[in-house]
């Protein structure tokens, strides 16, 4: 029985990303917030239980959700 493997596609490693201007809100918020994995870090279990979202990305998701007005249902993660 073959395993199926999901496909990621990441925007911050690809060509598309370069495209963005460097000035961009989302580009500067990013920058800003990647302090949040090792603040959050002794929050959150690494062996037991199911793995837990990265801080990082909630408060990105929040950001674009509270920018763009997007509801809960049309930003998932």
């Amino acid at each position: 029985m073959l395993k199926q493997r999901q496909l990621t596609f990441s925007l911050e490693h690809g060509s598309l990303y370069e495209l963005i201007p460097k000035d961009h809100l989302l580009k500067r918020i990013s920058a800003v917030v990647d302090f949040a994995n090792e603040k959050f870090a002794d929050s959150y279990c690494r062996y037991y239980g199911r793995p837990a979202k990265e801080p990082e990305l909630m408060l990105k998701l929040l950001f674009v959700q509270y920018l763009y007005g997007l509801s809960g249902q049309q930003v998932k993660c």
